[in-house]
């Protein structure tokens, strides 16, 4: 049994543990090797197999029919068949719920929609999705993800939890996304995004296992913008034969941090172990890696710095530094004026 399935069973069995009680558990369907793992780890023997099949109990096995609203006597466990909405409507009907009367062994992702109420769930994942689709993948556990305030799309943007979990993310307020944006996030990954980031269709964020990507408040991520924490795919030395890309938790190799009002041009792409500092503007297809100071322009392939003293602002007819922030909140009115406008026409 692999590293994987021992910590999906532990998971499961834990459960069991904290809701069962002193009840009957019975299988529905076969899971030998779950079975085994109850009685070798937990000392736990389930009484018997319920179907749904037959047309009457057959085999000793016993009709889900029968055990109807006796939730006090039955706890039923589905050791292979996966979560569906079709089998979960069926265990409402029986008067069961989730976790606390039956359970799945092997789960499928969960999808959070946009402003559904905050999702938790019994292997310690919290969401508050805000604006974004969230997907759970179906071996995460202890993750954490929390959209702020007044996050707006004009598009699908995705958060996504892979791998085993102990991930975190954290989008601040007032942010937006214009189109289809995807943000994906591995086993111990962190991705912490500041106020009022702006982020356009086709960007790209991947935060690979144990590495951690923060993005300061005010920045403009501009379209096709790609960050990558990580390598997406194993390397080895052929020599050796040893694996030389994996992240260890607390590593700094798998590290990209961009300060407060950055500007991400675009077709940008950002590489690990990346620095740059605050007010800095990275040039329409630049490849960045290393550390760069604050206010200062990036640009080539490999990318350098190319200017010193400069910073920027989103409205593009502001003539003076002094008037930036008044620029900007001035862009905003129009864009709500430019909003009620659309609603009235």
């Amino acid at each position: 049994m692999n590293e994987s399935t021992k910590k999906l069973f532990k998971a499961a069995a834990d459960i069991i543990v904290k809701n069962c009680g002193d009840r009957k558990i019975f299988f529905l369907g076969s899971g030998d090797d779950f079975q085994n793992y109850l009685r070798d780890e937990y000392k736990i023997e389930i009484s018997g197999y319920a179907t749904d099949m037959a047309p009457k109990a057959v085999n000793g096995k016993m009709m889900l029919d029968d055990m109807i609203n006796k939730t006090n006597e039955y706890y039923i466990v589905v050791p292979m068949i996966r979560s569906s909405p079709t089998l979960r409507k069926r265990f409402k009907q029986l008067g069961y719920q989730l976790n606390k009367d039956y359970l799945f062994v092997h789960r499928s992702n969960t999808v959070i929609m946009p402003f559904s109420p905050d999702y938790r769930d019994s292997y310690g994942n919290f969401v508050h999705a805000g604006g974004c689709r969230v997907v759970i993948g179906k071996e995460v556990q202890n993750s954490y993800v929390y959209v702020g305030d007044n996050f707006k799309s004009d598009g699908d943007c995705l958060i996504r939890v892979f791998g085993q979990g102990n991930a975190r993310v954290v989008i601040g307020n007032n942010c937006k996304s214009n189109g289809e944006v995807k943000f994906f996030v591995y086993t111990g990954a962190e991705l912490t995004i500041g106020d009022d980031m702006k982020v356009s269709k086709n960007a790209t964020i991947s935060v690979m296992d144990n590495n951690r990507v923060h993005i300061g408040k005010e920045c403009m991520i501009s379209y096709e913008v790609k960050l990558f924490s990580g390598d997406g795919h194993a390397i080895f030395d052929t020599e050796t034969g040893a694996r030389t890309n994996v992240y260890e938790p607390g590593t700094t190799k798998g590290v990209i941090e961009i300060g407060d009002h950055c500007w991400l041009c675009i077709r940008s792409i950002i590489l690990n172990k990346t620095i740059i500092g605050d007010s800095c503007i990275v040039g329409a297809g630049a490849v960045v890696k290393g550390t760069y100071p604050d206010h200062c322009a990036i640009a080539g392939n490999p990318a350098k710095k190319v200017r010193d003293h400069v910073t920027w602002n989103r409205n593009f007819y502001a003539m003076s530094m002094d008037a930036m922030q008044e620029s900007e909140d001035d862009q905003d009115d129009n864009e709500n004026d430019d909003n009620e406008n659309d609603n009235n026409d």
